[in-house]
Parts: C-alpha cells; structure tokens; sequence
C-alpha cells in the first residue's frame, strides 16, 4: 500500500521546457512545405516581413499564456483558463475539442509523415503500399508512448536532444543562405518587392498561414505542475525557445529565397531537400534524416501535451477516472499516455481527417480569444490578484486584436465548414455534458467504470491522482 501522495513531480527545468516549445513549434511544415506564405504574398521581401511580424505576435501570444500559466499553476493550459475564467462547461467544451479534433489528428499527421520519409530510403522510385505506412506510424507512436511511460525526464531529454538536431539543420540552412549573399549571389533579393501582392485577403491569409507555424509555443503550459520554479522557467523557456524559433525561421526562408527562388520554392514537394541537393549534394540525404528527427521531437512534444490534458480532465472529474491514473515508481500519467495512443491509432487508419482538424481548428482560435479576452478584462477587474510575469496590457490587446483578426478570416475562408464545424462541436459538448457530469452517467455505466479503473490500476501498477478541481 503507498503512504504518500501520488501525484506528477517537477522535473523539468529551462533546457527541457525549451526543448518542448520548441519542439511543439518547428513541425515539418519549415522543410517540407514553407510556401503558403510566399504563394500569398507574391514578393520576396513582404514574405520576411510577415514572417517577422507572425513571430513577433504569437511570441506575445504564448508569453500571455506564460503570465497566465504562472497566475495559475495549474497543468492543462487554456483548460484550466477556460474552467477558472468562464466554468467547467467551456473547459469541457475545450477539452473535447482539442483532444479530437486538434491535438490526436495533428499527432497523427506527423506519425505519417515520418513513416512516409522513413519508407522513402526503401520506395525511392515506386508508390509506396499505404497499409505499411499505417503500420509503421502505428509503430512509431507505440514506441515515443512507451518511452513516455518509462519516464518523464528521459522522455524530455530526448526530446532536448532532438531539438538540438532541429536546430542545427535550420542553422545549417541559414549559413548556407548567408554565405550566398557574401558571394554577392541575390537570386530573386535583387528586386525584393517585384510580385508584391496588392489583395488584402492575399495578404491576409499569408499573414494567417504564417502565425498557424508558429503555433504550440505554450506546450509547457500543459505540463506546469511538473516544472521546477515555474515562475521563472515559464516565461524564461517560452522567451528562449520562441527567440530561437523567429531567428530560424526569417533566416531560413531567406536561404530558401536566395538559393531557389519563389517559383522553385512552390514547385518543390519537399524544399529543405530540394535545397541540400542545390547546394551540398554529396550529403543531401542527412536533411532527409534531419526531418525525421524533427517530426519525432515534434511528434513527442505533442504526446507530452495530450497526455497532460486528458490528466487534468480526469482529475477534475470531465474524463473518466481511469485515465488519471499515475504510476506508483515512474509518476508518468501512463493511463492517459496509452489511451491517447489508442486515439490516435484509431485515426491513423481513417482517410482523411482534414475536416475535422480545419472545424476544430476555428473554434481552438475562438477559445483563444475567450481566454485572453478574460485576461484582459481582468487587469481591471482584479487588479491585486498576484501575478509572477506580467505582459504589457498594450501588447496582450494587440495580441487579442490579431486572433480575433484570425478568427475572421478564417470564417471568411471557410464559411459553411466553420458554421457546421462551430455548431456540430457545440452541440455535441453540451450534450455530452449535461448528460455525463451534471446528470451524472446511469448507476450501472459508473459500475463498470469503477470495475475498469480498479482492473487498469493493478495491471499498470498506478494509483488515481488527488481530486483537484478549481471551477
């Protein structure tokens, strides 16, 4: 029988946290496929420039979520914000939304992707057979899940370890562009503003796609209660990763413009590759291998995110307690760590969830709004509440004024989808809610609950986690 309290420890110090925002961040999108915002912006130097200005504010955007994060201390990220700020309705709303439609899909789409460049050294000239791609993004995730369940601070090493490749092979592309414009080599540079598009909407979903690259920098956010000081390894990691993320990613565009071109850039199906084979052909296939790391540091962070969101819903009672499960030696959330694994295996083997991403995607930004919005408002109406990192009020407005820009947009891209999307997840959370923690679910389905979690207890070997619920 175990004597003390069983709950998440810190671990995690500034090296990590940075390794996971960083992570979380730098998808595969800055190799394979950073052309939506040159297609969009039609010039060379109005793509930097909105790149930059993308950067600037959702470096804001996370360092909001940073002054929340260190306010409340409390794992789950705009979860907790939601629940303290609006209720436990919205925090449900959120909670299902994300974990189905936007954090197990994105997992998903980068376990394929990996298993697809992974199946690239064995099918370079031929159609690759689909079903063993499944099957090695199936395996791909069972393996990061397990190494999630042996242990937290060797799960955050490797993902510190990852990042660092990550930054290397960016740091490698930008040295590269820069030795071309020593050699006095331009490319397209020489006339910056030719093409320049003259459309605000262009403009405008230009702007979009670059900010959506810069999404995930408050991942450690979800992991709060396992950060040492995180009054100061919040804002401090979020600070450092996010600097790195900006620097990279304006210099590697840069690189990508003066080696190849904007018209090369949106022809190539993968440009990181496309510009090793231009430029340093002898080794071109490391970047192959530089973007697998990469998609693996990014797939991992996201196993780091989910698995702490199911946590804190269970053990605020809006998931099933078997899922707030803790193991007793390793004190991993290995219950929500597998049941994420299913999730995400089940939605490998779909065809195309790109829908449900896009619907749950627009409501994600409205939660984004509601929650800085709040924060807000509540400068002025709880001006003593005690606050370790504070944002300039100035900056989270402009801020909230950028995803309500966002929130536009995308409604005005994608108008039918989001309204069906909006209403169909609306619907679907409030019925699920009254139905299972107000009303609270049949005698006999909470019987079979408790018979699952005393079963998943003894064969993982864990205990639930503490009650903690704050709204």
């Amino acid at each position: 029988m175990v004597s003390e309290k069983v709950e998440l420890k810190r671990q995690l110090g500034v090296l990590h946290g940075v390794g996971i925002c960083f992570g979380l961040v730098v998808g595969s999108g800055i190799y394979i496929t950073p052309s939506g915002v040159i297609q969009n912006a039609g010039s060379p130097a109005l793509c930097l420039i909105l790149w930059s200005v993308a950067g600037v504010m959702s470096t804001i955007g996370t360092l909001c979520m940073a002054e929340l994060g260190t306010t409340y201390p409390k794992s789950g990220e705009r979860y907790a914000y939601l629940g303290i700020m609006y209720g436990p309705k919205a925090a449900y709303a959120y909670l299902w939304t994300y974990m189905l439609g936007v954090r197990c899909p994105a997992n998903v789409m980068k376990a394929l992707i990996l298993a697809q460049s992974i199946m690239t050294l064995f099918f370079a000239d031929c159609e690759m057979p689909s079903t063993a791609v499944t099957l090695i993004a199936i395996f791909i995730q069972a393996l990061l899940t397990f190494l999630n369940c042996l242990s937290v601070k060797w799960s955050a090493r490797t993902q510190a370890t990852l990042t660092m490749v990550s930054v290397g092979a960016l740091s490698v592309i930008s040295v590269i562009g820069f030795v071309y414009l020593g050699q006095g080599k331009f490319g397209d540079l020489e006339f910056p503003w030719e093409g320049t598009s003259t459309s605000g909407m262009s403009i405008a979903v230009a702007l979009t796609t670059a900010i959506y690259a810069f999404g995930g920098g408050s991942a450690l956010n979800y992991l709060v209660e396992e950060v040492k000081r995180p009054s100061r390894t919040l804002p401090l990691s979020i600070s450092i990763s996010m600097t790195l993320v900006i620097v990279l990613y304006v210099s590697v565009n840069l690189a990508y413009l003066v080696v190849m071109g904007p018209r090369e850039m949106l022809q190539s199906q993968a440009v990181a590759v496309t510009f090793a084979q231009k430029t340093i052909p002898q080794v071109a296939w490391l970047m192959t291998i530089c973007i697998s790391l990469n998609l693996a540091s990014s797939f991992n962070s996201g196993l780091l995110v989910g698995s702490r969101l199911c946590f804190v819903g269970s053990r605020s009672g809006q998931f099933p307690q078997a899922l707030s499960l803790v193991h007793i030696e390793r004190n991993t959330p290995i219950s929500s760590l597998i049941f994420q694994l299913i999730l995400q295996a089940a939605l490998t083997g779909v065809a195309d969830f790109n829908l449900l991403f896009r619907n749950a995607a627009t409501v994600n930004i409205l939660f984004n709004v509601m929650v800085i919005s709040a924060m807000v408002k509540m400068r002025f109406t709880h001006k003593d509440l005690l606050r370790p990192f504070k944002v300039p009020l100035l900056f989270a407005i402009l801020y909230l004024v950028c995803m309500v820009y966002l929130l536009v947009v995308k409604t005005i891209m994608f108008p039918v989808e989001t309204f069906i999307g909006v209403t169909v997840i609306l619907i679907f959370t409030t019925v699920m809610y009254y139905s299972t923690v107000v009303n609270k679910a049949p005698k006999i389905i909470q019987r079979w609950s408790e018979k699952i979690t005393t079963a998943t207890q003894k064969i993982l070997f864990a205990c639930p986690a503490a009650p903690d619920v704050d709204f």
